[in-house]
């Protein structure tokens, strides 16, 4: 048996999920019946808790008749957020919609900001990884960021993009972005050349 469990302790940590329950929900987005049941027959038949509280996390369906029945993989679904935990990103399709955030030129006729747009993109996967949440914040971010410039008339001093990724200074806004609402402002005129 040739089987590849994966666990991403991110994931695990941020949804606050016990190995057990980290590794059905894995066996069933990666379609492992027989990896989950081998678990159960060689190591231990896993606790009813454990798949009740993904049931109730809405992680995962049960579909049985009564809540004395045995589990088993057959009544066993994944739910469309369960399986966001393992879904890889469209990495290109966010970039683009990241780079409509952050201005493409200093000022009015200022120089242009987009250079470099793989150096950009590389970056930017790196900072985000494969959780959207991290895209949303960057997009508020670099939201943040632009409305300082703005409002102190230094539009014309702005960072190229692969600058502010580089240097990190997304993280002078990322408070503010995870705590105030803010209105995200896209750029007129994005262009998607990569």
């Amino acid at each position: 048996m040739e089987n590849k469990f994966k666990i991403d302790i991110d994931v695990l940590l941020e949804n606050e999920l016990n190995m057990e329950g980290y590794f059905i929900l894995w066996c069933l987005f990666h379609k492992e019946e027989l990896l989950l049941v081998t678990y159960v027959n060689k190591c231990r038949k896993i606790p009813t808790e454990i798949f009740d509280d993904l049931q109730e996390r809405q992680l995962l369906t049960i579909t049985r008749q009564t809540k004395d029945d045995n589990i088993s993989y057959k009544m066993l679904a994944i739910t469309s957020k369960g399986k966001t935990l393992f879904e890889v990103v469209n990495i290109d399709e966010l970039f683009n919609k990241f780079r409509e955030f952050y201005p493409k030129k200093a000022g009015t006729q200022g120089r242009a900001l987009h250079l470099d747009l793989k150096r950009c993109k590389s970056l930017y996967k790196k900072i985000i990884g494969n959780k959207i949440e991290k895209h949303d914040l960057l997009c508020k971010c670099a939201t943040l960021y632009h409305l300082e410039k703005q409002r102190l008339g230094s539009e014309v001093y702005m960072q190229n993009l692969a600058s502010w990724l580089h240097q990190g200074n997304y993280e002078e806004y990322m408070h503010d972005a995870r705590n105030t609402k803010v209105e995200l402002i896209k750029e007129e005129g994005h262009s998607e050349d990569i």
